[in-house]
């Protein structure tokens, strides 16, 4: 019932609240931390030298490469597209945890509606709620989708550039000329990429189950250690911040990870959720061996054993 209540309350705040919209069209001039549409492949590898590939937003048949930044400054994640190395779309991904920490999801529709104006159309789908802004003058959408509970996604295009594209695929679709389709090739199960591993299926659930198993002893066990060794009493003040400070981390990072665990648990059903989490996890992980690294070598430093 909640869930129902909140996806009527969104349909009616942004579709009927009394709010005028401004004069100034700010889709046309969109940045989504510091990057805008229009922008070079090459400028967005300068500012993000990490990202990675994105083959499933990806077109080479219209020369579409997309890549993924996870987590941004403000989102869990968000993808870029370039159609002919150009920016064309941003497409912008909340998790409820990050949702809470920016107000709420009233906040959020409160700073849409201020930013830009009331929605040109406001629509339900399978108990999800789209609402569209559309700016034909400077070719420029948004879209904004809520999933209650799971995820909300903020996504704006140039539809300049994505009639360009629909054009080119139906020219193809259109063409006389036969394009051989290769049979898909079947990996063996142990040579999976793990970008794949939420195709594997019946195995996901408990796949996950072992990695988070593993996360929570791997924390036990540290935290059980750098607690022990803080009760010793000859401990200089120097060593003792170097304790305290990586046992901070790794109570971070553990909980963080959690998160991501039981966001997992919790979407099972929403493919593009779990790969996004998992890569999160996948990045926590690097950064634990990474600290664990710099904690000894600090520890050398300072004379802890």
């Amino acid at each position: 019932m909640k869930t129902k209540c909140f996806a009527i309350a969104v349909l009616i705040v942004l579709s009927f609240a009394a709010f005028s919209y401004a004069a100034e069209d700010k889709l046309a001039n969109f940045t989504f931390e510091g990057v805008s549409l229009s922008s070079s492949l090459n400028d967005f590898q300068r500012r993000y030298p990490s990202a990675e590939f994105d083959a499933k937003h990806s077109d080479a048949t219209v020369d579409i490469k997309s890549y993924m930044v996870l987590p941004t400054k403000t989102a869990d994640a968000a993808v870029y597209c370039f159609y002919q190395n150009v920016l064309y779309q941003i497409y912008i991904i909340y998790f409820p945890d990050t949702i809470e920490k920016m107000g709420g999801m009233g906040a959020v529709i409160d700073k849409l509606k201020n930013t830009f104006g009331l929605a040109d159309n406001v629509d339900k789908q399978e108990g999800n709620t789209i609402a569209t802004w559309e700016r034909p003058e400077s070719h420029r959408r948004v879209d904004f989708s809520v999933i209650p509970k799971k995820s909300a996604g903020f996504t704006v295009v140039d539809t300049a550039i994505e009639s360009e594209i629909q054009k080119r695929r139906g020219q193809l679709i259109d063409s006389p000329v036969s394009v051989p389709v290769p049979a898909p090739k079947v990996e063996p199960k142990s040579q999976v990429p793990d970008r794949d591993l939420i195709e594997v299926g019946a195995d996901l659930l408990k796949g996950i189950r072992q990695m988070r198993e593993n996360w929570e002893n791997r924390t036990s066990k540290t935290v059980k250690i750098l607690r022990a060794s803080l009760e010793i009493s000859f401990l200089s003040d120097t060593q003792s911040d170097v304790l305290q400070e990586y046992l901070k981390t790794v109570e971070r990072l553990h909980a963080e990870g959690m998160s991501q665990f039981n966001g997992i648990e919790r979407d099972l059903m929403e493919p593009t959720s779990i790969r996004i989490r998992y890569q999160r996890l996948k990045q926590l992980d690097q950064e634990w061996k990474e600290a664990a690294k710099e904690f000894v070598r600090r520890g050398r430093e300072v004379g802890l054993q």
